[in-house]
């Protein structure tokens, strides 16, 4: 019964959370990941790394419409490669 009241009383509450999407304000977001995973075929075991980063920041520049730059950078590399990657990107977004 207490799980069910938090439950309710967090779905309630997001009824009157407001976005802050006024001219002028910023928004920021990022993301990372890292994995690790091996195998183990016929010839011989194989293990990879994976690291994932990226990062957005956009200004609203009229109510709910933004502009931004996103960047992100990707690292893979196992027993026969390494690969390495970087994006550069715009972000437009309307809410």
């Amino acid at each position: 019964m207490r799980k069910f009241l938090l439950l309710t009383s967090f779905c309630l509450s997001a009824l009157f959370c407001h976005a802050q999407t006024e001219q002028g304000s910023w928004l920021v977001s990022g993301q990372s990941a890292l994995s690790f995973s091996s195998s183990q075929p016929k010839g011989g075991g194989s293990s990879t790394t994976q690291f994932d980063f990226s990062v957005v920041a956009g200004n609203f520049i009229a109510e709910n419409f933004v502009l931004g730059l996103g960047l992100g950078y990707s690292n893979l590399s196992n027993d026969l490669f390494n690969s390495t990657q970087t994006v550069v990107g715009p972000l437009v977004r309307y809410y």
